[in-house]
């Protein structure tokens, strides 16, 4: 009894000598694994700090450096999709994000059971799918973007830079009212937000509610003054208002904050001649196209002032250069139409017309200036076609209904059957 007893308690000792050894030896497993970890975070960190100074080259090889050291920091590979998408990176950015998200796999807020497992619902997983979601609208999968946006909020019904790129989404796809309802709901969580100001802007503006438009667009320039497409943006709808004077302060703040803005200076151009300063428009136009030779609204908004000057060769050539850099410009093609049969080119005027109206069939002032040029070219009947489709479109149109009587008393009567 006592040998067995002694046998026992042997046995025992040895249990629990293994035990403690196998203890120690996860203990050490465990230590050593904390400390790859907090290495790994000292690289993100430094990684970071390269990222605040613009220098993402460095900035990925630490967080490179950490994955390295700690394949499962799912936070390394998040950072390093992050700069790599900043690249233009995109489907590297959408490979490291994947991964982020199998080291940190999704969990469903609403069939997890947080009594047995009493967590908080993990918001770095929202982030991820956020940034995923940006990604991949990026490379134009607009579905899949959606998707991961709805995780992001499914995670964290609170995050405002989801519902702002949900509605962003929607906006590309079309869904006007979802978007809408997105940026509002982005501001309700945070009412301070420029971008959900400036994106729900460009959506009323959509809508035909320039005034509301208008209101978003200065709430967020107040919340962000250097915010420079929301400047431009507030400075187009201010003009299409009317509100000259407001246009061309925020196309000129435009500028100055964003000095190579080819198109604010375009713009700027196009409101100053409105305002009648004719000479500050041709130098804004000239600016424009220096910055950028091939911006073709530059070159169709230098070519009518040139023509309003009776420059028209100056203007013929603006015309062309802008249908060059973009066919499909109807308004090049019809003011080129005019500018040729201002100088007796016909034939070459109609050609540009009829371009014009295959591109855009229901144009009614160029169906009036082909009416106009078929009736001096003395085709009647092609004229009387123009002006009537002209009045078809635009009933009481008075240069058509002028052109067409023209073209009646030019015909003559009819021969008898």
């Amino acid at each position: 009894m006592r040998g067995g007893l002694r046998g026992v308690r042997q046995a025992s000792a040895a249990v629990v000598w293994l035990s403690m050894v196998g203890l120690t030896l996860a203990l050490a497993a465990c230590s050593r694994e904390g400390l790859r970890a907090d290495e790994a975070q000292s690289h993100i960190i430094i990684g970071e700090m390269f990222r605040a100074r613009g220098d993402l080259d460095g900035a990925m090889a630490e967080y490179r450096e950490a994955i390295q050291i700690s394949p499962t920091t799912a936070n390394a590979y998040y950072r390093l999709g992050r700069a790599l998408h900043s690249q233009g990176r995109v489907d590297e950015a959408i490979q490291r994000y994947r991964e982020a998200l199998r080291h940190e796999p999704y969990i469903d807020p609403r069939t997890h059971d947080f009594f047995r497992h009493p967590f908080p619902i993990p918001r770095f997983q929202a982030i991820v799918h956020n940034a995923l979601g940006n990604a991949l609208n990026d490379r134009g999968d607009l579905d899949g973007a959606l998707a991961e946006y709805h995780i992001a909020l499914d995670l964290n019904p609170s995050y405002p830079g989801a519902h702002n790129n949900l509605g962003v989404t929607l906006k590309e796809k079309g869904d006007l009212d979802g978007a809408i309802v997105e940026f509002r709901k982005a501001l309700d969580l945070k009412v301070a937000y420029a971008p959900a100001h400036y994106n729900l802007a460009t959506v009323l503006e959509l809508t035909k509610d320039p005034d509301e438009a208008i209101t978003e667009y200065q709430e967020a320039v107040r919340l962000n003054p250097e915010l420079v497409r929301a400047h431009y943006a507030l400075g187009s709808v201010l003009r299409t208002r009317g509100d000259l004077d407001g246009a061309i302060r925020e196309f000129e703040t435009a500028i100055r904050l964003k000095p190579d803005y080819a198109d604010a200076y375009n713009n700027l151009g196009v409101t100053l001649k409105d305002k009648g300063d004719i000479s500050g428009a041709l130098t804004e136009f000239r600016l424009a196209l220096r910055l950028e030779p091939n911006h073709a609204a530059a070159h169709s908004n230098l070519g009518t002032l040139l023509q309003e000057q009776g420059d028209l060769d100056g203007a013929i050539a603006e015309y062309r250069e802008a249908i060059r850099v973009r066919a499909g410009l109807v308004q090049a093609h019809t003011n080129l139409g005019n500018a040729l049969q201002s100088k007796g080119n016909l034939n070459e005027a109609i050609a540009a017309f009829r371009t014009a109206l295959r591109l855009k069939p229901d144009d009614v002032e160029t169906h009036v200036a082909l009416g106009s040029a078929l009736l001096l070219r003395e085709d009647s009947g092609g004229a009387i076609a123009e002006f009537r489709e002209a009045l078809r479109l635009r009933p009481n149109h008075p240069v058509a209904l002028r052109g067409l009587d023209a073209a009646i008393k030019a015909q003559g009567p009819k021969d008898p059957p």
